[in-house]
């Protein structure tokens, strides 16, 4: 005797689903880890170098200014309001919000790299002079990479929204870019304390 076939009905459930209920959002937490544990090991090797010597920064390194990388910090934290606003838009499927929004978060990040590139020129050591530049010019280029290509993600979904193409899958793109720029802009705080102000403090005890 065969049983009668059974069904679920999921007629109820919604077409989109945010944040934890969404594998989206859990892409971007995988990315988070990923890229987080490489961002505490560099900080981590930063003061673990510092500990095998006497004077830091080493000889032949100057302190490098505070007012730039602060203007940059600025910039980025300015950025993240809009990355929100974008994603709540997207939530509720306003994508002329959410566009502009997106527009407004482009413009702070792209102000605040145009801000490091310019500050960069005022550092008096390259990658190779000693440890410290060595581990400093990785943070900073590896979290440039990861702003950049988070730009271009952005980008990419500005230029979609103007277009019929743009579809739920987008949305959900929307929102793995506003949780991805949080944790950028959050994890450039303990790397700007370890590259600016750091040694001032380091020096002074």
């Amino acid at each position: 005797m065969t049983s009668a076939p059974r069904f679920i009905d999921v007629s109820g459930l919604p077409t989109i689903a945010f944040l934890s209920r969404s594998p989206v959002f859990w892409a971007a937490a995988g990315v988070i880890m990923m890229e987080g544990t490489m961002f505490a090991l560099l900080i981590a090797s930063y003061y673990y170098a510092r500990l095998g010597v006497d004077v830091w920064p080493p000889p032949g390194t100057h302190l490098m200014g505070v007012t730039l990388p602060t203007v940059e910090v600025v910039l980025l934290l300015l950025s993240v309001p809009p990355s929100y606003w974008s994603s709540e838009a997207a939530k509720k499927n306003d994508i002329p919000k959410a566009r502009l929004h997106m527009m407004l978060n482009v413009v702070f990040a792209i102000a605040a790299i145009a801000v490091r590139a310019y500050e960069w020129h005022s550092f008096d050591f390259d990658w190779k002079a000693n440890i410290e530049a060595s581990i400093v010019w990785m943070m900073l280029c590896l979290h440039t990479f990861e702003i950049g290509a988070d730009i271009l993600l952005t980008l990419f979904l500005i230029a979609v929204s103007l277009t019929p193409r743009f579809s739920n899958t987008h949305r959900k793109g929307v929102d793995f870019d506003s949780i991805t720029w949080y944790f950028l802009v959050a994890i450039w705080l303990p790397m700007y304390g370890t590259i600016f102000i750091a040694p001032y403090i380091i020096q002074a005890s």
